[in-house]
C-alpha cells in the first residue's frame, strides 16, 4: 500500500502511463525494430 500511495503521489495521472511504458516499452521497441526493417526489406 505504501508503494502504490508513493507511485500514485508521485504520478497521479501518469501513473498508469508509467505502467503502461514499463509493461510495453520492449514491445513497442520490438514492434518498431520489426516495422523498420519490414520497412526496410520491402522499401
Amino acid at each position: 500500500m505504501n508503494c502504490g500511495g508513493k507511485k500514485k503521489k508521485s504520478a497521479n495521472s501518469p501513473v498508469g502511463t508509467n505502467k503502461s511504458k514499463l509493461g510495453a516499452p520492449k514491445e513497442k521497441k520490438d514492434e518498431t525494430e520489426g516495422n523498420y526493417e519490414e520497412l526496410a526489406v520491402p522499401q
